[in-house]
């Protein structure tokens, strides 16, 4: 696990997937990296349907020292209906070094009441 200040996009995982198949004999997950606005999963929405453009990030329960929420500097960019994974990752990556935090996996985004405000649901 990277130190604090370490982090780098390829140290954040993307898990929305998408079950493309499943290998009946060994009942094993083809699992596909799935970005597209309005995905969905078995009992929530994992990515709304965003507009395409470029969203901040807000990460509640995490603070600057002004004691607002913190809000990494990197945008996640949406185009096309689908979200850029690398954008999201980097956001992530800023997050992680910044607060201390080691929540890496990206396992969904919400939105917020606020325009081109997300918030990600962070596994580890």
């Amino acid at each position: 696990m990277p130190g604090l200040n370490e982090y780098t996009k390829d140290d954040v995982v993307w898990s929305i997937y998408d079950e493309s198949k499943i290998n009946e004999e060994d009942e094993i997950l083809n699992l596909v990296e799935y970005n597209k606005v309005g995905a969905t999963g078995p009992n929530s929405k994992q990515i709304p349907n965003l507009s395409d453009g470029k969203y901040t990030l807000i990460m509640p329960g995490f603070y600057n020292k002004n004691k607002k929420a913190y809000t990494p500097k990197k945008k996640i960019i949406v185009k096309g209906g689908h979200v850029d994974i690398d954008s999201a990752k980097e956001a992530v990556a800023e997050f992680l070094n910044e607060t201390g935090d080691w929540h890496c996996f990206i396992e969904a985004i919400y939105e917020t009441k606020k325009k081109n405000v997300v918030w990600m649901f962070l596994g580890s």
